[in-house]
């Protein structure tokens, strides 16, 4: 078994929980980047990280779920023969 953590400093300007645990994710997925049984700490100047901005959308894509506001189309793909 093995484990890959994501620390992340938490102080008095700290914006909030959902920050907190998104830049936990982060850092999360930085350790497993790095290989198994690793452990990352978060940094502020990491938000151009490519991770962050992956994490970014996945948060816009999930809100945009729960609220119900995407339309979505589809186009069966048909064999021609």
């Amino acid at each position: 078994m093995g484990a890959s953590v994501g620390v992340v400093h938490i102080s008095a300007e700290t914006e909030s929980v959902a920050s907190v645990m998104s830049a936990a994710d982060i850092a999360c997925y930085a350790a497993k980047d790095e290989g198994r049984n690793r452990i990352h700490f978060y940094e502020s100047e990491g938000r151009n990280h490519p991770r962050h901005r992956e994490m970014h959308w996945v948060a816009r894509v999930t809100r945009a779920v729960e609220q119900n506001r995407l339309e979505l189309y589809f186009q069966p793909i048909r064999p021609l023969g």
